[in-house]
């Protein structure tokens, strides 16, 4: 039957435990972490000099672009249009 979930009871919210709940709780922690020293952070990257600041610039960056192996789309439901402003966007 359309629009009846198989558990009468429904998804348990991922605030009620289990692992999700436990991610969540580690990923509010390192953000709360980052926010707490975002100040000591600039310091320390304001301190570092050629190379060095090079090198731990371009590793944070990693945590905000995803490399371009890891970009999957999926087009089939796509119109022509889409796919054509996708590739636009692309190059």
């Amino acid at each position: 039957m359309k629009g009846q979930s198989g558990n009468p009871k429904g998804r348990k919210p991922i605030a009620e435990g289990g692992k999700p709940n436990r991610l969540y709780g580690t990923r509010k922690y390192l953000n709360n972490l980052l926010e707490n020293n975002r100040e000591k952070l600039e310091r320390e990257l304001e301190s570092l000099k050629g190379k060095e600041f090079v090198v731990q610039y371009v590793k944070l960056l990693s945590f905000l672009i995803a490399p371009r192996s890891s970009q999957v789309i999926d087009i089939s439901k796509l119109s022509s249009k889409e796919v054509e402003d996708i590739i636009e966007g692309i190059n």
